[in-house]
């Protein structure tokens, strides 16, 4: 008896080693979500988050001085996820990191940083804080952008 349960777990144990394990494929695309959010400035700026999905789904959470205080889901289309990743693309940090522009040369105070946050499927984060009241060049031309956004991404009547 004994002979014959040594025999069957040692053909268990065998077997069980031969079981193939299957490794995510590196090459993949990872689809992420992108949000961002300001913050408070000396006045009466629009304080609020948005999240967009590759699908188009976007999260809207109005905090202060917003035309909306609270939660409001919106679709748009999935080519304005691929629009804003696409132009977002040149102020992206590498996967993981977290940057700033809190260093500019030219600054102006009391006004509002716009936080951004790439999310990755598996749970990793990009981060990048943006100061509007730096004036130089790259940073104004990144400010105009961030302007945009609200329009972009049909929230604006949420915020006015």
């Amino acid at each position: 008896m004994m002979n014959k349960f040594f025999f069957l777990s040692t053909v268990f144990f065998c077997l069980t080693g031969c079981a193939s394990v299957s490794y995510p494929d590196q090459n993949r695309i990872v689809e992420e979500t992108i949000s961002y959010s300001t913050s408070r400035c000396f006045g009466a700026c629009p304080v609020y988050s948005v999240t967009i999905q590759p699908s188009g789904a976007v999260h809207f959470n109005g905090e202060r001085f917003t035309k909306v205080i609270g939660e409001q889901d919106i679709i748009v289309s999935p080519g304005i996820y691929k629009k804003l990743s696409s132009q977002l693309s040149r102020y992206k940090p590498a996967p993981g990191k977290v940057e700033n522009n809190y260093n500019c040369v030219n600054k102006a105070t009391d006004h509002q940083t716009v936080s951004f946050v790439w999310t990755y499927k598996s749970g990793v984060e990009t981060k990048l804080d943006h100061y509007m009241g730096c004036m130089n060049s790259s940073d104004k031309s990144f400010n105009q952008f961030i302007e945009q956004l609200p329009e972009m991404l049909g929230i604006n009547d949420l915020i006015r």
